[in-house]
C-alpha cells in the first residue's frame, strides 16, 4: 500500500509544475503566488485518493497513457482546490498560521498583507 501511494504521489510532484499556466498566461504575481504555494510540497493526499478511485473502478494508470491522461488532471485539480482552501484559510491569520505550519504565508513573504498605511498612520 505504502509503494502505491508514492507511485501516485510521485505522479501527481511530476504533474504539478505542468498543470500550471505558462508565463504570460495570468499576472506574473499571481503565477508566482501559485507556483510557492502549490509547488511547496505536502503528502498529497487528495490527489492519490483520486488516482486510487481511479484505479479503484478499473482504470489501469500503469500501462494505459490515455488513462493516465484523464485521471491526472484530476488529481491536480483536487490538489489545487485543497491549496486554494489553504491560503484562503491564511489571509484571516497569516502570523498563526506561519507558527502552526513553520513556514511564511503568501502573503506574509511577499509583504502584502498587514495594516494599510492610513491605519498605521492613525496608531502613530
Amino acid at each position: 500500500m505504502h509503494a502505491q501511494f508514492e507511485r501516485y504521489r510521485a505522479m501527481v510532484e511530476a504533474a504539478l509544475p505542468l498543470a500550471l499556466p505558462k508565463d504570460g498566461g495570468w499576472a506574473e504575481v499571481i503565477t508566482d503566488a501559485a507556483r510557492y504555494s502549490l509547488l511547496a510540497g505536502g503528502k498529497r493526499l487528495r490527489p492519490c485518493l483520486v488516482l486510487a478511485a481511479a484505479e479503484r473502478v478499473g482504470t489501469d494508470l500503469r500501462d494505459s497513457p490515455s488513462a493516465l491522461r484523464e485521471a491526472l488532471p484530476a488529481a491536480c485539480a483536487m490538489e489545487m482546490i485543497h491549496t486554494y482552501s489553504l491560503i484562503h484559510d491564511d489571509l484571516r491569520t497569516p502570523l498563526r498560521t506561519w507558527r502552526a505550519r513553520r513556514r511564511p504565508t503568501r502573503s506574509t513573504r511577499s509583504g502584502t498583507y498587514g495594516p494599510s498605511a492610513a491605519s498605521r498612520r492613525r496608531r502613530a
